[in-house]
């Protein structure tokens, strides 16, 4: 099946994988269908979920448990039942996220609401989780730090498993976004 796409021009996609949006993502409750698809050679980390009838929605979706591995989708019996879910481990999470063009560091995910696929019937529907402490603009990223003398260093690190990790890559990406 070949869809048009603005970001991606034609892709050729398998129909059998084809996502069909239950209700829909909020403000798109119309379009239904949509195709996750691997950003560059980054297969594991970011995804596009593009809209398989039109060319110019696609979304930026992280699996949550890659960037905060204690998240923990809490989904509602009747959401469970609308995506016809037989077996929890058949659930596939996304998180929308909102990278900022001017400042990628200023990167969110939309932990509260994400959009939650059965792999095996592809069924899907953005959900709200009633976990404590997810929102809808979970920062990714965050500054801290001090130099010896007291004049504060930017460094950024990624905030995962509750506790900050140094991230060089993303260090180095800061330092050449600020050189700019």
């Amino acid at each position: 099946m070949l869809i048009e796409t603005d970001r991606f021009g034609q892709v050729e996609i398998d129909s059998d994988d084809v996502i069909t949006m239950v209700d829909g993502i909020l403000g798109f409750e119309g379009v239904k269908r949509y195709v996750a698809i691997n950003h560059g050679q980054d297969k594991d980390l970011f995804k596009w979920l593009q809209a398989v009838d039109r060319s110019d929605l696609a979304f930026v979706v992280v699996s949550p448990e890659k960037v905060f591995s204690d998240y923990v989708l809490d989904i509602s019996p009747e959401d469970l039942k609308k995506l016809q879910v037989q077996d929890e481990r058949d659930l596939i999470v996304y998180a929308i996220t909102v990278i900022p063009h001017n400042n990628p560091m200023d990167m969110t995910v939309n932990l509260k609401a994400p959009v939650v696929v059965n792999s095996r019937n592809k069924l899907a529907d953005q959900v709200i989780v009633s976990t404590e402490g997810y929102t809808l603009r979970h920062r990714v990223f965050k500054e801290i730090g001090h130099k010896p003398d007291g004049r504060e260093e930017r460094r950024t690190v990624i905030v995962m498993e509750g506790e900050d990790k140094d991230v060089s890559v993303i260090q180095e990406a800061k330092r050449e976004h600020n050189d700019r």
